[in-house]
């Protein structure tokens, strides 16, 4: 084996910071905006991004999942259905 490899995308790099793996939408959230400032995106593309920013979040709604063994309780936000997204079909 050689050297480890940078990796790129680290939160480092991205500005985004939270206790569980960094994931695309991270990175649409936290610098989405100025992406679209500085490219001419299409629409079908801009609403790709959109829904990817907003999948299993607060925003598209979820139910609250409770083990019947002991009190825990686990938020499940909605995803965006969207067949682009890369959270489609993730069962985390």
């Amino acid at each position: 084996m050689g050297p480890p490899r940078e990796q790129t995308g680290s939160r480092e790099q991205t500005g985004v910071h939270t206790s569980r793996p960094l994931e695309v939408a991270d990175i649409v959230r936290a610098h989405g905006d100025d992406f679209f400032d500085r490219y001419r995106v299409p629409a079908d593309r801009r609403r790709v991004l959109a829904d990817v920013a907003r999948c299993r979040t607060a925003t598209l709604g979820g139910h609250v999942e409770r083990c019947d063994s002991c009190p825990h309780e686990k938020v499940a936000y909605n995803s965006c259905r969207n067949r682009h997204c890369p959270e489609r079909g993730s069962t985390g």
